[in-house]
């Protein structure tokens, strides 16, 4: 090791690669990162620097400065760019010298990076060429390092007495001398830490008017540019004026190239979820992104969004950054973190002793020098308020201040902006409900939490952002279980259940476990309330329930009680509710004519604007079951009339569940008269809003039809969708059209040749029908195992009689119910399977 004067140390002994380790057992250690890092989301800045190169080498002066907040990847991008000049050899390819700005050791020497950079080139292969030109120009600086010509006899001659300012011009004469004899790359990186005699020496390279093939590529932030004293910032802009000279900016890294890297460490490790979590809390920032990368292979799992402390690996670079702020600033900035990653300097103001002047005039200048914060836009709250709108250039900023926060601090400034967003938005807070809801469980406020949180959940579900909407009440519900026990805890966590029941049933499905739970929490907590269209609601919440699990009788007593609960209500929308469910439940008893009656009454009175809250829209879902039930009483052309109408509906509405559903009940209808193109039409239309929105039970139901009709798919293949989809839907809770889609599974056996299948999966759904009382599928089914049984038979046996029975019971259910479409079928062919 040899001493470097004001430098530190270097190796001077040789290097050999140390052997290979032997191989053994143990498992090898998990390697993060791989053996290099892969450059992504920069390939346009590096060709834009190759090109540049490849100008300057025929023979014209260039500068390039390549700026960008701390961690954006400048260095990255400087590196591949050197590795990759690098490659060529010859006396004709271009040689490069990379120097590091140093600011940070007090006293360094003026041109300490362009020395460092010279020393580089002085200590190639080139080195007699840069000694000899050093030895013309800067004899002066060759003096003050010896090492360089240790072990030459000459050794290096006494300089005369030269002009210290006069170096700048010296320096730029023998880069113009070295630049005659092969093309030269002088990257000079951190010139923000620069002294003002190295800033000066960019700008004569660039004004020299000799045609040279030198590039000069610099490394800067802006915005400690702007506060430096080296005149950085003003040789910046005279730079991006000259022909000669350009910037490149690097910006944050989007979505896509975070997985792109990701992708490039371990694609067996990273899922697109994981990605989508790193490019969040990293920001974008490439440093960042490394970091959380790093730590989430070494833990096996990246950290949730609330989990935003700032790692140890670039504590001490965001502290360092942090110091350059005045306390004025620095505690503005705090307060700012305590608003969001994104806030508003109206909310800034209302939680700090600031005016709104005053607190634009600090965010301004830092969003101008590219220091923790952008510009985003413009906020006017509902009140009137206007403002600027910031945003921090990435999440660990706004980590960073936050966590200096004490919690006394933090609890009270956390009330104040909720405070002042509350009355900013006051009656429209909807808007902000999720912000209001966090700004108050931070402050112990759990009774306005709760409210907005709710508020947040209901805009979710409005944006059939369901998922999200369960997960803001299940933060409602923690905070609700420290409340005290009392008639308004009661009152409160009713709705909550009402709002988790209807999210839920969207969800997973109205027959779900989850919809389950909530459905009988809401039915024991309306039995405390006074009669109210909030209980009215929550008893259709009820009856949803027990139809999807395929309880009629449970649903028929349901529907009984709204009916009575309508009447005691000045309300006569509630009662149209009632007859809907009238309608729907009646259908699937097979009482035909019922439903009919009732779902006429509801289509020709309810208001085309009228929706319950907390339930499915009363019209839509009265034309489906209006539409199936057609169906049954054989009038087909009017069912399909009533599809349409149902679908035009649901988009209006632009209710993706709506829609699913509508295009699934056309599907069903077309079954039911054997049409298998027309089922396959509307099957595949549902199939794709069910898929995009998450809307499970409808895909699988819709998976189920489009098997059966899919005529032209292989048979074992059909079967199978069939039966996996059937499992699935057990496991959903959601049995409602269980017995069709068994029959549908029989008729599939029945072309498999195999009628022992198909009778027992005939049985299965006669058994479904007959327990849960679903009777309007009934007939239909009695009828095909009928056909079935009297293939299995070889004669007048006991197989003949058994499909005899079949078929007299299934005329028989036909002729109670006055299903048309059995009947029809009956008469046309007796017992025959064809429709």
């Amino acid at each position: 090791i040899q001493t470097v004067h004001r430098r530190g140390f270097r190796f001077i002994a040789s290097i050999a690669s140390a052997p290979a380790p032997q191989q053994t057992d143990a498992p090898a250690p998990r390697a993060v990162g791989g053996a290099s890092n892969p450059l992504v989301g920069r390939e346009g800045e590096l060709d834009e620097l190759l090109t540049v190169a490849a100008e300057s080498a025929q023979g014209t002066t260039r500068v390039v400065l390549i700026s960008g907040e701390a961690g954006i990847g400048k260095s990255s991008v400087v590196d591949r760019f050197v590795a990759t000049l690098g490659q060529g050899v010859g006396p004709n390819e271009t040689r490069v010298a990379v120097g590091r700005a140093v600011g940070y050791l007090q006293g360094a020497p003026p041109y300490l990076v362009v020395l460092s950079a010279l020393e580089a080139l002085a200590t190639s292969a080139d080195g007699p060429v840069v000694l000899a030109a050093m030895r013309a120009h800067v004899l002066d600086v060759l003096q003050q390092m010896p090492w360089l010509c240790a072990g030459d006899p000459a050794g290096i001659p006494v300089a005369e007495a030269s002009d210290r300012q006069d170096l700048t011009s010296r320096l730029a004469t023998l880069f113009e001398a070295l630049a005659s004899q092969f093309p030269v790359v002088v990257v000079l990186e951190d010139m923000h830490d620069a002294d003002a005699p190295t800033v000066d020496f960019v700008a004569a390279l660039l004004e020299s008017h000799a045609r040279l093939r030198l590039m000069i590529v610099v490394t800067y932030r802006p915005g400690e540019a702007v506060l430096a004293s080296n005149g950085l910032f003003q040789a910046a802009q005279a730079v991006c004026r000259h022909t000669g000279g350009r910037e490149i900016r690097l910006d944050l890294l989007g979505a896509d190239d975070v997985s792109a890297y990701l992708r490039r460490r371990d694609a067996s490790f990273w899922t697109e979820a994981m990605a989508c979590d790193v490019h969040r809390q990293s920001g974008g920032n490439p440093l960042f992104m490394v970091t959380v990368a790093d730590t989430a292979e070494l833990t096996g799992s990246v950290g949730t969004d609330t989990d935003r402390s700032v790692p140890d690996s670039l504590r001490g670079l965001l502290e360092t950054q942090l110091r350059t702020l005045k306390y004025s600033e620095r505690d503005l900035l705090m307060t700012a973190a305590a608003v969001g990653a994104e806030f508003s300097s109206l909310a800034v103001a209302s939680a700090s002793d600031v005016a709104l002047e005053g607190v634009e005039e600090v965010c301004e200048t830092l969003a101008r020098q590219s220091r923790f914060l952008r510009t985003i836009g413009v906020v006017d709250w509902p009140s009137g308020a206007v403002g600027q709108a910031y945003a921090f250039r990435h999440q660990l900023y706004r980590s960073a201040l936050y966590e200096t926060l004490v919690p006394a601090r933090r609890r009270a400034m956390h009330q104040r902006i909720g405070e002042a967003l509350e009355k900013g938005y006051a009656g429209a807070t909807r808007e902000v409900a999720a912000e209001l809801a966090d700004h108050f469980a931070r402050s112990n406020d759990h009774e306005r939490a709760i409210k907005y949180l709710r508020e947040a959940a209901q805009l979710a579900r409005t944006r059939f952002a369901h998922r999200e909407a369960v997960d803001l009440l299940d933060r409602a519900f923690t905070l609700l279980g420290r409340q005290p026990a009392g008639a308004e805890r009661d009152h409160v966590e009713f709705r909550l259940e009402m709002d988790r029941a209807a999210s839920a049933g969207a969800r997973h499905g109205y027959g779900s476990a989850i919809a389950r739970v909530a459905t009988e929490k809401v039915e024991h907590l309306a039995e405390r309330l006074p009669p109210s269209q909030e209980r009215f609601v929550s008893l259709g919440v009820v009856y949803g329930y027990h139809l999807f699990r395929s309880d009629v009788p449970a649903a028929t007593r349901v529907a009984e009680h709204l009916t009575r609960a309508a009447k005691e209500l000045d309300w006569p929308l509630a009662a149209l509710g009632a007859t809907s469910a009238t309608a729907i439940v009646a259908h699937t008893r097979g009482d035909y004519e019922l439903a009919d009656r009732s779902a006429r009454i509801v289509l020709a009175s309810m208001p085309a604007d009228f929706r319950l809250p907390n339930f499915r829209d009363v019209l839509t879902v009265t034309r489906t079951a209006m539409a199936q039930n057609l169906c049954y009483l054989d009038r087909r052309a009017e069912a399909e009339s009533v599809s349409r109408d149902a679908i035009a509906r649901a988009d209006w509405l632009e209710d993706p569940y709506e829609m699913a559903h509508t295009r699934m009940s056309a599907s069903y209808c077309a079954m039911l008269f054997g049409d298998r193109e027309t089922t396959q039409h509307w099957a595949a239309e549902a199939a794709t809003i069910s898929r995009r929105y998450d809307i499970e039970v409808i895909a699988l139901n819709t998976e189920i039809l489009a098997a059966w009709a899919d005529a032209d798919g292989a048979l074992a293949a059909r079967r199978q969708r069939v039966a996996r989809a059937l499992e699935a839907l057990d496991k959903t809770g959601h049995l409602n059209g269980k017995g069709v889609f068994l029959g549908l599974l029989a008729e599939l056996e029945i072309e498999a040749g195999d009628l022992a299948a198909a009778a027992d999966a005939l049985a299965a759904a006669r058994a479904f029908c007959e327990s849960t009382a679903s009777h309007c599928h009934l007939a239909e089914l009695y009828r095909r195992s009928a056909w079935v049984e009297e293939r299995l038979g070889t004669g007048p046996g006991r197989r003949g009689h058994r499909a005899r029975e079949l078929l007299e019971e299934a005329e028989r259910i036909a002729r109670r119910q006055e299903c048309a479409l059995v009947l029809g079928r009956l008469r046309s062919g007796g017992g025959g399977l064809p429709r």
